[in-house]
């Protein structure tokens, strides 16, 4: 995600790159949010951890996914 979003930060000027920027803090509250609420809901042990972790994943692929497809415009 980091790569997608660097190459997009980059290609991008003014206003736009703002809107990025602005965009791309707002997903990190947001995902930082959900690993806290999957953290409190989600339980203890091996099995909860597991499925926090792939519910981080899910969230962080899809982002990229996102990137990448403004970067290919």
């Amino acid at each position: 995600m980091a790569r997608a979003y660097d190459t997009l930060r980059y290609r991008l000027s003014g206003s736009d790159r703002a809107k990025l920027m602005d965009a791309q803090y707002t997903w990190q509250q947001s995902d930082a949010q959900a690993r806290d609420l999957d953290k409190a809901l989600g339980g203890g042990g091996q099995a909860a951890a597991l499925q926090r972790a792939e519910a981080a994943l899910e969230r962080i692929n899809t982002r990229a996914n996102e990137l990448e497809k403004y970067a290919r415009r």
